[in-house]
């Protein structure tokens, strides 16, 4: 269904001069990258499970885990009961690596043997993390070339406004508006 909505898309916006598509973790799929991905189109998904890399014996987060600080920024954190999270400013360290992602092994064969991407990680200081609480940290795949802090710093934030979106959604459809009932 992700590769079918992102072509869909596609074809009603085929004017748009460039079109980036954003989402979670259930769309991390191999195929996605494979099909979907042309000159006028960018994807940032956040990280599933872990990814072999193609020329590399180093896992993806192994990878991301040697690549040199960029820079920190403060990000203010609003509460969350459910994840239960308090709102306090965290302190957010970027790295980001080039990488080529091997085709898994359960992926269709037709497949490319690897897709080039940006790995991006996005993850809070520990002297920022209130106490009992989970750090922010999202490794982000994109079709982006983010290597630079500034770049970095736009595609983690242009990650955090799908919670913006997925927020809208959840108050149309269960809570205010109840539109799925109606």
């Amino acid at each position: 269904r992700w590769i079918e909505t992102i072509e869909n898309t596609k074809d009603h916006l085929n004017e748009a001069d460039h079109l980036t598509f954003i989402s979670d973790r259930e769309s991390d799929i191999y195929e996605l990258w494979d099909r979907v991905l042309d000159e006028k189109t960018d994807l940032i998904i956040r990280l599933r499970s872990e990814r072999s890399l193609y020329d590399d014996e180093r896992n993806l987060r192994e990878r991301l885990g040697d690549a040199p600080l960029l820079g920190t920024y403060l990000r203010e954190i609003k509460a969350d009961r459910r994840k239960k999270r308090s709102k306090h400013m965290a302190k957010l360290e970027l790295r980001s690596a080039r990488v080529k992602i091997a085709r898994p092994q359960r992926a269709d064969k037709q497949a490319a043997d690897y897709i080039e991407l940006t790995a991006v990680e996005v993850k809070e200081s520990p002297e920022t993390v209130k106490n009992g609480e989970t750090p922010i940290h999202w490794i982000l795949l994109t079709s982006l070339k983010a290597e630079t802090y500034e770049a970095v710093k736009e595609t983690a934030r242009k990650y955090a406004m799908r919670w913006q979106i997925e927020q809208l959604f959840r108050v149309s459809k269960q809570k205010g508006l109840q539109m799925e009932s109606s």
